[in-house]
């Protein structure tokens, strides 16, 4: 192997994504890696988010719980970030014009996503996690307990 260009790293395709049969729902799901600046805007809604926990809870002088607002609708949120249809676009239309992701519109999908089994989008963040580093299976793969990386 040679050394990378900018022409070569910028034209790589490097997201990594999965088909998932979702037999509840009559199909399959393509479910995709974040981009970097996907994952700092899913990080920055998330920090957004705690923080009014946090105030919330200072405001009611009650103890903050650490994943509460954070948390909630957290696998139908994932599902909503990751979804893609079969070419690639973002199966819900939860982008600015700038590209970036709308975080309001993002939260209304998920709330709306919400609504459905709690069992698949369950087994569909699972997937979301792992393609994106943050399943249970990769965090082993990270601490060293696993027979290594862990498939995708």
């Amino acid at each position: 192997m040679g050394a990378l260009t900018r022409e070569a790293i910028l034209g790589a395709s490097d997201l990594r994504s999965r088909a998932v049969d979702v037999p509840e729902w009559g199909g399959d799901l393509v479910l995709s890696e974040m981009s970097g600046v996907d994952r700092e805007d899913w990080d920055a809604a998330w920090l957004r988010r705690s923080a009014a926990e946090r105030a919330a809870a200072a405001k009611e002088k009650r103890p903050a719980d650490p994943n509460g607002a954070a948390a909630r609708n957290y696998a139908a949120r994932i599902v909503v970030w990751t979804a893609r249809t079969s070419d690639g676009a973002d199966l819900f239309p939860i982008r600015r014009p700038d590209g970036r992701i709308d975080v309001e519109l993002a939260e209304s999908a998920a709330q709306a996503l919400s609504r459905k089994s709690g069992v698949v989008l369950d087994r569909l963040a699972r997937v979301a996690e792992d393609l994106n580093g943050w399943g249970a299976r990769a965090a082993e793969a990270v601490s060293g307990n696993s027979e290594g990386t862990p498939p995708v």
